[in-house]
């Protein structure tokens, strides 16, 4: 009940809000990069935010009603990052992962 409190913002009408993202930042990236979201409706509880790039998880590093950081896993690819809190979600603007070369050497 307590943590259904905190996922829900009070629009007037009961109803959670939508959630909406206006903006995403970079719009490219390897691994790891962080990426900061802007929006609304987003939970202020990092954890009741759920975030996905091509189904895997992108972990939740900080979160405001507005803005979410997000960490983009290793082997994501490219596309839209997928924000859900509760019942309601949205999709991004895509989002281009940069591969890194891995340097392989012999030493002989």
């Amino acid at each position: 009940l307590i943590s259904s409190l905190y996922a829900c913002k009070d629009n007037g009408s009961g109803e959670q809000p939508d959630v909406i993202i206006t903006a995403i930042s970079p719009p490219n990236g390897p691994k790891t990069t962080i990426v900061t979201l802007t929006g609304a409706g987003f939970s202020t509880n990092p954890g009741l935010n759920t975030v996905t790039l091509n189904d895997k998880p992108c972990p939740v590093t900080s979160a405001t009603a507005n803005e979410l950081k997000v960490t983009i896993p290793a082997k994501a690819g490219s596309g839209p990052l997928v924000v859900k809190v509760g019942s309601k979600s949205a999709e991004s603007p895509r989002f281009e992962y940069i591969i890194t070369q891995i340097t392989v050497s012999t030493f002989a």
